[in-house]
């Protein structure tokens, strides 16, 4: 991140007010301006990247309808508007993940904390190799948004980054499924009883999914929740 742009997310309250102010609006429409330019090249270059849209900070944007700031359009905002804009602005931009650089360290990190290294981008030595295990992940963070969607206030409560392990296990137990629905149904049932079961055996249940005998019992279980949707 440039130094300028280091020094524009910085602004605080006050600075923010004072540019706000009829007598310096063009000043904060250059700060947004400026801001909203770096966002978009940090965007293009996440979109570049195979799993670059599944990057945290650019997956909020999109869900809050955001796909690219409009910079034409910063002349024509409000005083208002314009605090708004940056805020979202710097919002974005202090997130590690806004940057290609930044998401690749995090999806590093969760490999190592997983276990699973060559899900997340590490260990890939082949172009044949690099390519199963990108098409993996992408399928691993369209489960998993699934369900911070489905689960997002329970997923908080119960620890994402202990979900993403789990869910990983669970991907690698289920590889060979030609669909994700079973790993979709095993990674709901799971965060449903660990939420819900105070008796519940994580490990038993993680041991027994290797085995399809188990795995028509969680289907079941799945279908019934299916049924008691919350």
């Amino acid at each position: 991140m440039p130094n300028n742009v280091n020094k524009l997310i910085s602004l605080d309250y006050n600075q923010i007010v004072q540019l706000s102010k009829a007598e310096n609006i063009e000043s904060l429409k250059s700060v947004v301006t400026s801001l909203a330019n770096t966002a978009n090249r940090r965007i293009s270059t996440l979109l570049k990247d195979e799993v670059g849209k599944y990057s945290p900070a650019y997956k909020i944007l999109k869900d809050s309808g955001t796909n690219k700031f409009n910079v034409k359009e910063i002349q024509n905002l409000t005083s208002t508007q314009l605090v708004e804009e940056y805020n979202t602005l710097k919002k974005f931009l202090k997130a590690k993940s806004s940057t290609l650089r930044g998401w690749k360290s995090i999806r590093t990190a969760i490999g190592k904390r997983t276990g699973a290294k060559k899900l997340f981008g590490a260990e890939r030595k082949s172009a044949r190799s690099a390519k199963i295990w990108m098409n993996r992940e992408k399928r691993f963070w369209d489960l998993y948004n699934k369900l911070v969607d489905n689960y997002g206030g329970i997923i908080s409560q119960l620890n994402s980054n202990k979900i993403q392990e789990v869910l990983s296990k669970i991907q690698l137990y289920r590889n060979q499924a030609k669909t994700d629905e079973d790993i979709s149904k095993a990674i709901t049932v799971y965060v449903d009883k660990l939420y819900y079961d105070k008796d519940f055996n994580e490990k038993a249940f993680l041991d027994a999914l290797k085995t399809e005998e188990y795995m028509e019992e969680v289907r079941i279980a799945y279908g019934k929740l299916s049924g008691n949707s919350k």
